[in-house]
């Protein structure tokens, strides 16, 4: 079991004028477990990647995220394979949950793609 959990946190962009057309977005936070004066407890590591809420049924956002995602955990040195593989398989089942709506990862397969279009068709060589 991973020492590291992932917190969703949802913010409002700041912006000066029409505040309240600022758009919301989530952000995935990485913590991790640690004790402290012999009291478990989460330390934050980092912010790991943000979705905009609004656009979060485009594929370029999906995309965007999972890059910005992946791109961060590969940069943490203090993470195994292993943890890195843990953690995103955690984003992606806890960003179902949190946002209602999933943020898939980028090549995963549809349950609804039929027999036919998963078909790889075997070419003969041409002698």
């Amino acid at each position: 079991m991973s020492s590291f959990s992932v917190c969703w946190n949802r913010v409002r962009l700041e912006w000066r004028k029409h505040i309240e057309h600022a758009p919301w977005a989530q952000e995935a936070v990485l913590c991790e477990r640690v004790l402290l004066e012999g009291k478990p407890t989460l330390r934050i590591v980092c912010r790991i990647a943000r979705v905009f809420e609004d656009r979060i049924d485009e594929t370029g956002e999906r995309d965007r995220f999972w890059h910005a995602a992946r791109h961060r955990l590969g940069r943490l040195r203090r993470l195994s394979a292993r943890d890195a593989w843990q953690i995103e398989g955690e984003i992606a089942k806890r960003a179902a949950a949190d946002l209602h709506r999933p943020v898939e990862r980028p090549g995963a397969r549809s349950a609804s793609r039929t027999a036919v279009d998963r078909h790889v068709p075997t070419h003969r060589r041409a002698r």
